[in-house]
């Protein structure tokens, strides 16, 4: 059975001990997150650091190449590229952004009148 040609640039999980990070990587559509990549084309720390920063560092070169050559992105990587500017944004960061505020209004509101009732008694 032939393996699948097909190319998908994903952000992979890497971990150490209670310190999470990402590689954006080019990966076959068929390999498994923790099988091994074939090119690592950048990194992204989801951890903030002492600045309140999440590091995310790309080659962007590279992935323009391959982007070029036909591989394929995930929503993840869509998502992150969107954001740095690279990609157009991915239409799933403005639902995310819209159920986000949504949430916010409710808890606020949600907040006042739990406001009024004690402020009647």
């Amino acid at each position: 059975m032939p393996r699948s040609t097909r190319l998908v640039i994903r952000i992979v999980r890497r971990c150490c001990v209670n310190r999470r990070f990402f590689h954006v990587a080019l990966m076959r559509a068929t390999d498994f997150p923790y099988d091994p990549y074939m090119e690592q084309l950048g990194v992204y720390d989801s951890l903030a650091n002492e600045s309140n920063e999440k590091v995310c560092s790309l080659n962007l070169e590279r992935i323009k190449y391959w982007l070029a050559q036909g591989a394929d992105m995930s929503i993840g990587t869509g998502i992150l590229l969107g954001l740095c500017g690279f990609m157009p944004i991915h239409p799933k960061t403005y639902t995310t952004a819209w159920q986000n505020r949504r949430k916010q209004r409710e808890a606020t509101t949600a907040a006042e009148e739990a406001a009024e009732a004690q402020s009647k008694f």
